[in-house]
């Protein structure tokens, strides 16, 4: 295969990386279905809750890979010279996860306004109507204290908060800072605030947490480029490590009972080392493993089945009454398990070709007619 050279570093698509997004997704997606079965007394709950029990820590993940494909894509200075180009970049913004988001809302709060012809009552706390505006726009994880409608968008609606306030700052600094040095900083500064944020937002659940959180993760995610692109030829060893780091987050995220001081930094550090050894070419069985085209696959789906799941969730839980696995065997647990992650992935695709897709070529080419 032929070796990718520093020159070429704009011109790359990081295969690798849109597989390991496809199986953070599966890991929030299973971690919040084992949450879901907490009563279940069964020995496979207990197993899968090892494995899964912090669905939350495969976010970190995101943020960081969000900051740095932002500075592979965006980080030239030709970026700076087209006309209306931050505009054009929030409009690609959207186009890529915004109608999946808007229709996972729909699907939620249908059966509130329809509850009564069906005769059920399917309303939770945080999908009354009076929250419906700022869910809409985007704002309700930007320390006002909203609930939101879909749980799993409040990554969505930080990461635009990233989008139109902190992407301008890092691009600028990206493409103005000469001395690679300063990117290293940024990555130990975040690893720094990890530790002690993390801490004192688990302890106090801080309202503007998930703001802070994608500010330094995106920041880093984004000093990472710079990382790859200032050292290209002295880092490519860490592509033969892959492997050894897929390993140690495997293990670390199974013995991480909580999100507190040292657990996150830990594992960020060890995404950061991932990410950065998968950007290679040779990026060992993991990278081999992630290239395959059913990786691919569930990368290209990531963000519908990231965002989705928690609404499939709801639906069968709620009308097929699954509740009533609770105390029944392992066959039947398993069973359940299947069900909803095979219904979850099922709609996940559905909305990726039917939504998504359609969707993301209209806005980004539609306007141009």
């Amino acid at each position: 295969m032929k070796q990718t050279t520093a020159d070429q570093i704009g011109q790359e698509y990081f295969t690798a990386l849109t597989g390991i997004r496809g199986v953070a997704a599966l890991m929030v997606v299973m971690g919040h279905l084992v949450d879901a079965m907490a009563e279940t007394n069964s020995v496979a709950r207990k197993i899968l809750y090892n494995l899964f029990q912090t669905p939350g820590i495969q976010v970190h993940l995101f943020f960081l890979l969000s900051g740095f494909i932002m500075m592979h894509v965006y980080g030239k200075r030709e970026t700076l010279n087209k006309p209306l180009w931050y505009l054009t970049f929030l409009r690609s913004r959207l186009a890529r996860f915004y109608p999946v988001y808007l229709a996972a809302i729909l699907l939620m709060i249908l059966p509130l306004i329809f509850g009564s012809l069906v005769g059920e009552s399917f309303s939770r706390g945080d999908t009354a109507l009076g929250i419906l505006i700022p869910n809409i726009v985007l704002i309700q994880q930007w320390g006002l204290g909203i609930k939101n409608i879909v749980f799993p968008t409040w990554a969505t609606s930080v990461e635009w908060f990233a989008y139109i306030f902190l992407f301008p700052i890092c691009l600028f600094l990206y493409l103005r800072i000469k001395r690679s040095g300063y990117h290293v900083l940024a990555v130990l500064a975040g690893l720094a605030v990890a530790f002690l944020w993390s801490n004192y937002s688990y302890k106090h659940g801080a309202p503007f947490s998930g703001v802070i959180q994608v500010v330094v993760e995106f920041t880093m995610g984004a000093a990472l480029y710079g990382i790859r692109k200032s050292y290209f030829d002295k880092i490519q060893f860490l592509g033969h490590w892959s492997d050894c780091t897929t390993i140690a987050i495997f293990i670390v995220s199974i013995l991480i009972r909580n999100q507190t001081i040292g657990n996150n930094g830990l594992l960020m550090l060890l995404y950061c080392f991932w990410i950065l050894g998968l950007s290679f070419e040779h990026s060992g069985y993991t990278g081999l493993v992630m290239r395959r085209p059913e990786w691919q696959w569930f990368g290209a789906i990531s963000y519908s089945l990231y965002t989705v799941h928690d609404v499939t969730m709801h639906y069968l839980y709620h009308f097929c009454s699954l509740t009533k696995a609770i105390g029944h065997g392992l066959g039947f647990f398993l069973i359940i398990m299947f069900v909803n992650l095979a219904v979850a992935i099922g709609v996940a695709a559905i909305l990726y070709y039917v939504v998504e897709i359609p969707c993301r070529k209209f806005i980004r080419g539609g306007f141009r007619k």
